[in-house]
């Protein structure tokens, strides 16, 4: 077989591989490694087939240092313009490389190559003026509203017609005047496609131009004869239009109503399968929605059981996430243009600490490329597996106690199932009015990019908070914290934390803020203290905060062999954390902090050399060697071994004596506050 058709297939199986393993959090690391290792053999081999010199070499050094200061300096909130602008690169690249072989192949270049290049000239040119245009839609450089024009479908209709024309005629007589044309009405297109398409179908827009590259890598790896263009082009296509199908899907909208620029209606049966139970309900659970975008007036509401509401203010908004056991953030485009994912963090870390179970709801348009709310969660230290996508959520809402919406508007808005005749009609949105309250953190009370009136801000257990979104969620986890600080000072003196035990806390947070890579040694004591959920939530806390952790286990740590690695994995703690006495050992002496919970003899020095010409009873962890030691034991008696442990007096040793399950909770909120105030 010939060996450019192996590397060609190997290759192609590489990024089909890449992108398998992209679709889950747990290996999309490894998927994007294996696409640019992919990327690269790629690179490489086309260097051997053309023997390229080294003024390419150059281009592409110059090329390379480029994407990586863009990739650097680009935030987050700039990733969709930053993608739809690489994918219109990809289109440019693609229409160079199509030019570039008619001109090689001359007016001897058959019909095949002519077709092949003058179609991949057509999309190639399409996509970079298109992905211009929505690039500088997303950075609010021209309006992101749509630009229509009048006629505007006409135009686009004759732009296509001629453009297809121009194709035929450059087979049957390829003149160079013709190249200029096809790229001149291709481009027109694309501008004009673009600038008709609004913000709030620009998820769908990005996939689809990145269809778009990857067919015109493909129509263009045709024309020169390249196997591997052909298919990691074709690859990309298809990803781009399957991703295309799901953001329409998610919309429940067509691609042809989402480019033409108008709403195709929904039946009410398909309208009430969409919206779910919420939809279908209508009116008679949530107050009507005015078309026209006019507020409606508030009714009192019922939940999905049919009882009637109560009325909430903002004054009981901190009883209520006292109360709660179940909370649902609902994170929107707003919450990345205030970048308050910070700081929606920091308040699910103090709900989480104090016991609440704490997720957060995504839908699949929420941002602005499809992903994008959990990137940004991510990218603030929120676990994956606490995200939610909108099929697994919207049945959770009826059963939830609080839902805190943060900068979202259309996408949990009920008006979806009665305002018939606007772009929102008929959409699937997250069930958030089903809570039992909600609390609705945005800028203002102005529609989302479908023009409607969210009506769920006028329900009666609705709190509505108008301001940047960021101020916002952090007045809420102030005043939360201070009305807990205040609940533990109304506590009996008998179970408030002693002044010695307030000052350990907090020299426990000043070490850790500090610490990059830290090592937690847990002992029998987390098991009796039941304080292994304490233990996780700080954990989880410093890990998002980009802090290094590894767990130090002894054989001996618990009462039967594997007994505090079973306890760990029970509440979710991943294996990969887990590091054993001889392989972690070494490590200490390149610790920053070693945290020892509820553990003695495994931490002794003593047990290593107890003196007298006592045998030593077991290798201990050598916890003294790290910069920094904490220890969170109930007391400072020995062990089971009998052996006073040394370690207690170190100079380089914090101690808090006390329950685990009390302690750890008062140092990772001196913790939270340290870092909070650090931020601020």
């Amino acid at each position: 077989m010939d060996l450019e058709l192996v590397i060609a297939v190997l290759v192609t199986i590489g990024f089909l591989v890449g992108i398998r393993l992209m679709q889950s959090p747990e290996t999309a690391l490894w998927g994007n490694r294996l696409g640019a290792a992919s990327m690269a053999v790629a690179i490489v081999f086309a260097f051997h087939l053309t023997g390229t010199g080294l003024s390419a070499v150059a281009y592409l050094a110059v090329g390379a240092l480029a994407g990586i200061v863009i990739g650097q300096k680009v935030r987050m909130i700039q990733m969709p313009q930053t993608v739809a602008l690489f994918n219109g690169l990809g289109g440019g690249a693609s229409a160079l490389v199509a030019a570039t072989a008619m001109a090689i192949e001359g007016t001897g270049a058959t019909a095949v190559v002519l077709s092949t290049a003058a179609l991949a000239l057509g999309i190639g040119v399409l996509t970079f003026s298109g992905s211009v245009v929505a690039a500088l839609k997303l950075q609010a450089w021209i309006s992101q509203r749509p630009i229509v024009l009048k006629g505007h479908g006409v135009i686009l209709a004759l732009l296509l017609l001629a453009g297809i024309a121009a194709i035929a005629l450059l087979i049957a007589a390829p003149v160079g005047g013709l190249r200029v044309a096809i790229v001149v009405l291709f481009a027109a297109y694309g501008v004009l496609m673009a600038l008709r398409i609004g913000g709030a179908d620009m998820p769908v827009v990005i996939s689809l131009l990145n269809s778009f590259s990857g067919v015109a890598a493909a129509v263009s790896g045709m024309a020169v004869g390249n196997p591997l263009l052909t298919g990691v082009g074709a690859l990309v296509g298809v990803a781009g239009m399957i991703l295309t199908q799901v953001m329409c899907r998610a919309m429940n909208r067509s691609l042809a109503a989402v480019l033409s620029g108008f709403t195709v209606k929904a039946t009410p049966e398909r309208s009430a399968a969409a919206g779910g139970a919420a939809a279908a309900r209508g009116a008679a659970a949530y107050d009507g929605a005015t078309p026209a975008g006019g507020a409606a007036d508030s009714v009192r509401s019922a939940d999905s059981a049919g009882r009637e509401r109560t009325r909430v203010t903002e004054n009981d908004l901190i009883p209520l996430l006292q109360q709660a056991r179940k909370i649902v953030f609902v994170p929107g485009y707003g919450m990345a243009l205030a970048q308050a994912q910070q700081s929606v963090r920091t308040l699910a870390n103090a709900l989480e600490r104090d016991g609440k179970e704490v997720s957060f709801g995504i839908h699949p348009v929420a941002g602005r490329m499809p992903g994008h709310m959990n990137v940004l969660l991510a990218e603030a230290g929120i676990k994956f597996r606490k995200m939610r996508d909108m099929r697994l959520i919207n049945p959770e809402f009826a059963e939830t106690d609080v839902v805190i919406v943060v900068g979202a508007c259309d996408v949990i808005n009920p008006a979806a199932a009665t305002a018939e005749g606007t772009p929102i009609y008929g959409m699937p949105v997250l069930h958030a009015a089903e809570a039992k309250a909600v609390v609705v953190c945005n800028l203002d009370e102005k529609p989302g990019y479908s023009g409607v009136d969210n009506s769920l801000y006028h329900q009666e257990h609705v709190i509505t908070l108008w301001d940047d979104a960021k101020e916002s969620v952090s007045r809420i986890t102030r005043d939360y914290r201070n009305a807990r600080a205040a609940m533990t000072a109304s506590r009996p003196a008998s179970e408030r934390p002693a002044a010695a035990q307030i000052e350990s806390a907090r020299e426990f947070a000043s070490v850790l803020r500090e610490a990059k890579r830290i090592i937690v040694v847990p002992g029998y004591g987390v098991a009796l203290a039941q304080a292994q959920e304490a233990l996780k939530t700080l954990m989880d806390i410093l890990e998002s905060h980009g802090k290094e952790l590894t767990i130090a286990l002894h054989p001996l740590a618990g009462r039967i062999l594997g007994h505090l690695p079973f306890l760990l994995v029970d509440i979710g703690v991943e294996l990969e954390k887990f590091d054993f006495l001889s392989n972690v050992n070494p490590r200490f002496a390149h610790a920053d902090a070693a945290l020892v919970v509820g553990a003695c003899d495994i931490t002794n020095p003593a047990a290593m050399d107890p003196g007298d010409g006592q045998p030593a009873p077991t290798p201990a962890l050598r916890v003294a060697d790290a910069k920094r030691v904490l220890v969170c034991n109930f007391d400072d008696r020995p062990g089971p071994s009998g052996l006073p442990n040394p370690l207690y007096a170190g100079s380089n040793v914090t101690v808090f004596w006390g329950d685990a399950a009390r302690a750890l909770p008062l140092i990772t909120e001196h913790y939270l506050e340290a870092s909070s105030t650090t931020n601020a």
